[in-house]
């Protein structure tokens, strides 16, 4: 197996968008290849936002790293949050997430003193000894996620506004 880990490129939307789609699927989050398709587009034509890496197996997308760059108080600085990390099940176990983590890690710490973050759902919890692996430790912290209401008319107006996990919020 020859395996290759590189940026992402404007071409490889289609396999980013099929890769995140079925890592959302298989973890039972709300999505849709849209929504994926137009956030993986938006960082793809803006590198300030994050960067994408995927891991190459006789020439077929089989991994996606996707690193966002958060502006962190807590740091003080931008850092990478390692917000995804997919292989497809029959490329798991031969070193196409260590590949790929192993390159984000090369390619997005590089400052002293400051984290690569990420998180791991509770649901997910096996792959925490990979993680500890690469030199990750855990921080006993909680994550809470707020998802807004749909909000019923509006006598001021505000009929154009969506809601949602994975809509844009626009208003007049």
């Amino acid at each position: 197996m020859s395996l290759t880990v590189r940026p992402a490129t404007a071409g490889d939307l289609p396999s980013l968008v099929d890769l995140l789609s079925r890592q959302m699927t298989e973890h039972q989050l709300p999505s849709s290849s849209e929504a994926v398709a137009q956030a993986a587009a938006t960082v793809l034509g803006d590198p300030r936002l994050g960067s994408f890496l995927v891991a190459v197996v006789a020439g077929e997308v089989v991994g996606v790293a996707y690193v966002a760059f958060l502006q962190s108080m807590e740091h003080a600085a931008t850092i990478p949050l390692l917000e995804e990390l997919f292989v497809v099940p029959e490329h798991r176990g031969n070193g196409a997430g260590s590949a790929l983590l192993r390159s984000a890690i090369e390619q997005f710490s590089t400052a002293p003193g400051l984290p690569m973050e990420l998180e791991v759902d509770a649901s997910h919890r096996g792959v925490e000894s990979f993680y500890h692996r690469h030199g990750f430790t855990l921080r006993q912290r909680s994550r809470w996620i707020h998802w807004p209401r749909a909000k019923a008319a509006s006598p001021v107006g505000d009929e154009g506004m969506t809601h949602g996990p994975h809509s844009k919020r626009t208003s007049q």
